[in-house]
């Protein structure tokens, strides 16, 4: 199986949103900027990563990138 980049155009190296720690969780993951911003992905259930997915859809909205409301962080990790 081939890895799929996803998001190309939200982290690349020319953007703003330059990724300075990935972390990631049993079924999800947060990426941190240089610029303390804080991206999630993953499974949204029970609000893991402060959203809330509807059920339908749900594999297809769990890959959708989103900036979460976290301003200047300084560091990320996920749980299990």
């Amino acid at each position: 199986m081939e890895p799929t980049r996803i998001a190309g155009d939200l982290f690349d190296t020319k953007s703003k949103t330059r990724v300075k720690k990935v972390a990631s969780g049993s079924h999800h993951t947060l990426a941190l900027t240089e610029c303390g911003k804080v991206y999630g992905w993953g499974d949204a259930e029970s609000g893991k990563i402060g959203r809330m997915l509807t059920t339908r859809n749900k594999n297809q909205q769990a890959l959708k990138i989103e900036k979460l409301g976290a301003k200047n962080a300084q560091d990320i990790f996920c749980g299990n």
